[in-house]
């Protein structure tokens, strides 16, 4: 019996394409799911260090507190959170630290205000903190991507612990720290900016 040598049949053709449909629709899956698991590790990794970066600052900014307050806007849900570092004689406001959640952007802003802040800075910190809208941000932008904030003072222990919920395309991330101040705690607040 003679064998045809000359080429390849129809049905060979047909198998070497399926074949080679086969395997290149299982290298395209592995390559997109390949993709889409580094896009979520690369938005876990950012998320994770928004959320490092910020609490660090956070708990920064309070040790050397010898006042804070925490007041919370029910309507917008915006926070403020005072921490006032007092003179020598406790009598006065040195230097007031501003942390301002605002719920609607997800932003958390700093502010810094002294005795030599002019009336002018001071009025458009207090513009800005009352949820008003200026060409000039005076505050710095400490945090994004915030789902929730929230801050818990505890007077007698000279402890403050924070809580954050960050929201980056669907991952969130809780975060949650605590301080010991280092200065003793003083009830008094004479505040540079109080716009509630």
């Amino acid at each position: 019996m003679k064998r045809n040598t000359k080429g390849i049949t129809i049905i060979e053709l047909m198998l070497g394409v399926v074949l080679f449909s086969i395997v290149a629709l299982a290298v395209t899956y592995f390559i997109f799911t390949g993709t889409k698991i580094c896009r979520e590790a690369e938005t876990a990794i950012h998320v994770q260090e928004e959320s490092q970066i910020v609490m660090n600052q956070l708990l920064t900014i309070t040790m050397e507190a010898d006042n804070l307050e925490k007041k919370e806007d029910i309507v917008t849900g915006d926070i403020r959170f005072y921490v006032m570092d007092m003179d020598k004689n406790f009598a006065s406001t040195k230097t007031e630290k501003i942390l301002y959640y605002q719920k609607s952007s997800g932003k958390l802003y700093y502010y810094e205000v002294d005795a030599t802040a002019s009336s002018a800075d001071i009025a458009q910190i207090s513009m800005e903190l009352s949820g008003g809208t200026s060409n000039i941000i005076a505050g710095q932008l400490l945090g994004e991507y915030l789902k929730d904030f929230d801050v818990d003072i505890d007077t007698h222990l000279h402890n403050v612990e924070f809580e954050l919920l960050f929201d980056l395309n669907g991952k969130e991330m809780k975060s949650k720290d605590s301080i010991t101040l280092r200065n003793q705690y003083v009830e008094r607040k004479d505040a540079f900016i109080d716009p509630m």
